[in-house]
């Protein structure tokens, strides 16, 4: 016996979408509408283009997007996260960025992009709505077992099947062991530190097949269990005697044992326990802890598929970043890649390809979003843009086609790159920018110089009514100078615009003359520690004195 819970109420993984991005003047009215902002509200772009934006959003996204405008108008940029009503009914918490466009007096792109939080609908209780606040699988369990106590117990633990983590699981066997992870533990005392010592977290256990939690896996049924002397029986009996009038079962037990039963698997269970001297869990109790467990297994379950999704990603990601770089004639190199909050991957990418007359190509881009999208999207992007270096075009032409390609691509993902061509022989570099930050030039002596280029519109942004354009700029690179090219994770940040994030980075390259390798570590320094940056990619480039 367990609570249904109903599954179109949670916002599993398969309903991610990719980042969404709409161009505005300097009145806040629509200019650039793309397909993926046409699927997710509802106009196409005949009927979005020039009409005020904030017309064209639902509440309560329209007011999140008027704060936005607002803000751009006063000369800052905007975030904030927020519910978007979509065309399809379904709701989905989005992250609303507003900036101003560079090179365009008065535009500014504003993006919608799916947020990490995935909360539970308001109509649940205050205990329900606690758990689920992230996609992370043990901070998920973790709510569980806070949002548990002292509510329904004194102590309550979180188990998932071995198999249920690995990237690829398969079905268990009848007969196979049941091996568990302890993914969270909470007790009600305010010294916890002898429950963590027995009970680890992240520690595996097997159970034989005879034993409660063995028997809970197996049958998908609740059991109230006696410690004490190893009685166990199913909910299910215990509620069938009390309504006979037999005894009650229940009140012997100090033990419950949930299964976490989502979309249609069980995932593992959870412990609910009382200390001795507190009244038993009984049937009553069972109810509210079936519905707790049940919401919190669909969250866990998100969790567990997104983990997975993020690991695939991260691997398709390794497979399209270059392993290693060929220096050039006359260039030495160094780059990094820093993937977003430790799990999250990104669509950053950086390359390098060398002509047969020894100039050379220097790439990067960034594919908006996150996860396996933004990384296919990734992927697909930097295999053009590497053919098209080859065939000795022009920065601009290959930003044009690179545009087009973008504008073909599924779930209208769009992106920014930068494509400088070096030419050793002569010391220039022509450098087309899409929407992309302006390269840095370290000086011999020591001084930097942000070179001044035309930002033309993202890759795949561009529209009927707001055709793509690209304006190369031509400048000259000394011997011994050090080109730095850059994704936004590295200077943007929440509570500071990009501008100050440039001066920051500028600071720490004007130090003392380094290595490549030791200014890309101190500029990865720079970065905050935990979950707040977003990707990054460092592609470093010193020519030969």
């Amino acid at each position: 016996m367990h609570t249904r819970t109903d599954e179109s109420l949670a916002i599993g993984v398969h309903d991610l979408m990719p980042a969404t991005g709409v161009v505005l003047d300097r009145r806040a009215h629509v200019t650039g509408w793309s397909r993926g902002a046409a699927r997710l509200l509802g106009h196409d772009e005949r009927n979005a283009l020039g009409r005020a934006v904030v017309d064209l959003f639902p509440r309560p996204t329209a007011g999140a997007v008027a704060r936005a405008c607002q803000a751009v108008a006063a000369g800052r940029t905007w975030r904030e996260t927020t519910e978007l009503f979509c065309a399809d009914g379904r709701i989905r918490p989005v992250e609303i960025h507003l900036e101003p466009l560079a090179g365009d007096a008065g535009a500014s792109l504003l993006t919608l992009t799916p947020t990490e939080t995935r909360g539970l609908p308001t109509q649940f209780h205050e205990a329900g709505r606690r758990i689920g606040t992230t996609l992370d699988l043990q901070r998920t369990a973790a709510e569980l077992t806070d949002a548990a106590i002292p509510l329904l117990a004194d102590a309550v633990a979180v188990y998932l099947l071995e198999q249920m983590l690995a990237d690829d699981h398969g079905e268990r066997e009848a007969d196979e062991r049941t091996v568990l992870r302890r993914l969270a533990v909470a007790v009600a005392d305010t010294t916890e530190a002898p429950c963590t010592r027995a009970f680890p977290v992240d520690e595996a256990m097997v159970y034989l097949p005879n034993s409660p939690y063995a028997v809970c896996v197996a049958t998908g049924q609740p059991l109230l269990f006696d410690a004490e002397d190893g009685r166990q029986w199913t909910v299910h009996d215990a509620i069938r005697e009390e309504d006979e009038g037999g005894d009650d079962r229940s009140g012997h037990t100090n033990l419950l044992i949930i299964p976490l039963i989502a979309r249609g698997s069980t995932l593992g269970f959870t412990v609910f326990a009382r200390r001795p001297g507190r009244a038993p869990i009984t049937t009553a109790d069972v109810h509210p802890a079936l519905d707790l467990v049940g919401r919190a297994a669909v969250c866990i379950d998100n969790a567990r598929l997104y983990r997975r999704q993020a690991r695939t990603a991260q691997s398709l990601q390794r497979a399209l970043l270059p392993r290693r770089l060929v220096p050039p004639p006359g260039i030495t190199l160094a780059h990094r890649y820093i993937p977003a909050r430790g799990t999250e991957v990104g669509g950053d990418w950086y390359d390098v390809v060398t002509h047969r007359d020894d100039r050379c190509a220097l790439l990067i881009g960034d594919a908006m979003g996150h996860g396996f999208t933004a990384a296919a999207a990734m992927g697909q992007l930097r295999t053009a843009a590497r053919t098209l270096a080859t065939l000795d075009m022009s920065p601009n032409e290959v930003l044009r086609r690179l545009d087009e390609i973008a504008d073909d691509l599924d779930d209208a993902q769009f992106a920014t790159c930068l494509y400088l061509l070096y030419d050793p022989r002569e010391r220039i570099c022509d450098i087309s920018v899409a929407g992309h930050p302006p390269p840095i030039l370290l000086l011999p002596e020591g001084g930097t110089r942000l070179l001044d280029v035309h930002t033309g519109l993202p890759l795949g942004v561009a529209s009927t009514a707001l055709p793509a354009t690209f304006r190369a700029s031509r400048h000259s690179v000394p011997p011994g100078a050090t080109l730095l090219l850059y994704t936004d994770g590295l200077v943007e940040k929440r509570d500071a615009d990009i501008d100050h994030g440039i001066a920051r980075i500028r600071e720490i390259l004007e130090k003392p003359c380094r290595s490549l390798d030791a200014i890309c570590d101190s500029l990865i320094a720079t970065l905050p520690n935990g979950a707040d940056h977003d990707d990054v990619a460092i592609l470093l480039a010193r020519t030969t004195p």
